[in-house]
């Protein structure tokens, strides 16, 4: 081909054509800026097929971590629903001066000592922003969506953990609370221990002291450093509640646009 191209151009030199040589020179350059756009538009569409793979991917991951955030935040509200059930069945025995049968106070006060956790993973949103590939979301709306949920997920988590931090530090750690109940007995007599286990001689969990005795000197303390955890709990629970809603927003959102990306 590009001897052809030498032999027309040698011939028009020859011939002193110079006009036509002119306009043949142009189309020669007009072939070349042509296969040149050619060229960068082949490979503009592959860098745009390969940069959809990756956003295919990344999207996939995000829904993936968001339905492990699903299940860490309804994993994490219930176990706040039964430690609230036995703060609460608690307080009513100090309200009532009445008590419980010892199974019954067995696993309500091993729920007091129990704090709840929601499991949160961002591990693929923090590989697109360590690896600068966020901009890989070509839909800024949905990009904006990402942001936004692991910032306000990142505040729950962060919030949900200085709640537990103290509850482990001014109630679960507080000599009255312990004071208060025999966490060893009550713990062992629990069916966290496998059955040969439970063939060891422990002290018989006899109940909280101060229930039934209205003049206990523990008593009021107890029932602050109760009511204390369970408010908390609660605000644990209404972080989880907010936190597993925008997950489920979320998700729906991503796997509708992913659905327009693979198509």
């Amino acid at each position: 081909m590009l001897q052809f191209f030498r032999k027309i151009r040698r011939q028009l030199l020859s011939e002193n054509k110079f006009s036509r040589y002119t306009l043949y020179a142009i189309g020669e350059i007009l072939l070349v800026v042509i296969g040149i756009l050619i060229a960068l538009q082949i490979n503009n569409w592959n860098e745009g097929k390969k940069n959809n793979a990756l956003q295919v991917n990344y999207i996939s991951g995000l829904i993936s971590d968001l339905d492990y955030d699903i299940r860490g935040y309804t994993q994490g509200i219930d176990a706040i629903e039964r430690h609230r059930v036995s703060a609460d069945a608690l307080l009513n025995c100090f309200k009532y001066n009445t008590t419980l049968p010892d199974s019954v106070l067995i696993e309500h006060t091993s729920n007091l000592v129990i704090i709840s956790r929601f499991n949160h993973s961002n591990t693929v949103m923090d590989d697109m922003k360590s690896s600068g590939r966020l901009n890989l979301i070509s839909s800024d709306s949905v990009r904006q969506r990402i942001i936004s949920y692991y910032k306000l997920a990142d505040g729950l988590i962060d919030g949900s953990e200085r709640n537990n931090d103290w509850v482990l530090n001014h109630i679960i750690a507080s000599p009255d609370y312990t004071g208060a109940f025999d966490f060893n007995s009550t713990i062992a007599a629990t069916k966290l221990f496998p059955p040969t286990m439970k063939s060891i001689e422990v002290s018989p969990f006899e109940g909280i002291p101060s229930i039934e005795d209205p003049d206990h000197p523990d008593r009021e303390n107890i029932v602050n450093l109760i009511s204390a955890k369970n408010m908390l709990e609660g605000l644990n629970k209404t972080y989880g509640l907010v936190g597993r809603e925008e997950a489920i927003s979320l998700k729906n959102l991503l796997e509708e646009y992913l659905r327009e990306i693979e198509n």
